[in-house]
């Protein structure tokens, strides 16, 4: 498994871990699914590695901001 697999392997969990601890684990599902359908569309459609980190960034920063919202 190289670097990158590990790295979008923990952008897709650090939402659902961060909605978990906070109660409500569907934003965390929902961030990581669609994290995980977008990063292998952009994949497997000729994306560079650092445009599908930048993928996964964003959304994992916007369900973990979500998740955090209401704190």
């Amino acid at each position: 498994m190289n670097t990158c697999q590990i790295v979008c392997i923990i952008l897709i969990a650090i939402p659902f871990m961060v909605s978990c601890i906070k109660g409500n684990p569907v934003v965390g599902v929902v961030a990581g699914f669609v994290s995980l359908l977008l990063m292998s569309y952009a994949a497997g459609h000729g994306a560079s590695i650092p445009e599908v980190l930048l993928i996964g960034i964003f959304i994992a920063g916007l369900g973990t901001a979500f998740s955090l919202h209401g704190s």
